[in-house]
């Protein structure tokens, strides 16, 4: 038996644990991927599908806070991009929290807008809240803080 015990101590260091579940990380990644993906498509009816109806975006701004409805942030950044060859908006890193129905997902982002050689940049953190509802994740809450402009030169 003294010999039999390094081999079993070894084959017991070999057994690998059961595999702790994922968790909803990777579907909530895929709900936000999909709303900056509607927003970058100008699928306007369906980035609105996205959001809860009591919903909010947060803006931190300089001179405080401005809140705004879903439907108005898209009537916004419709009008704002019309006639613009070139709009997206994409997450560049994101991190998820999670807690059974309900997920938080910090968005690190960069967009652009314009025409031709004329390309405006932007980025930022969006910090989403997300409630899952009938097997779906929603929005219930965007705060955005907006990285300041680069200096011109």
């Amino acid at each position: 038996m003294r010999r039999l015990t390094p081999v079993l101590l070894l084959l017991g260091s070999c057994v690998v644990p059961p595999r702790a579940p994922v968790g909803p990380g990777p579907e909530v990644i895929t709900a936000v991927e999909g709303m900056y993906d509607d927003l970058s498509s100008r699928r306007w009816d369906a980035l609105e599908a996205h959001f809860l109806p009591e919903a909010a975006l947060v803006f931190a701004t300089p001179s405080g806070p401005r809140r705004m409805t879903p439907a108005k942030f898209i009537e916004m950044v419709r009008k704002n991009v019309e006639g613009k060859e070139i709009f997206e908006e994409r997450m560049t890193a994101g991190s998820v929290r999670a807690h059974g129905d309900m997920a938080t997902v910090w968005s690190s982002f960069e967009g652009r807008e314009g025409n031709g050689a004329d390309i405006r940049t932007w980025s930022g953190v969006d910090a989403f809240t997300l409630v899952k509802v009938e097997g779906r994740w929603r929005v219930a809450l965007i705060a955005v803080s907006q990285d300041p402009p680069p200096p011109v030169r």
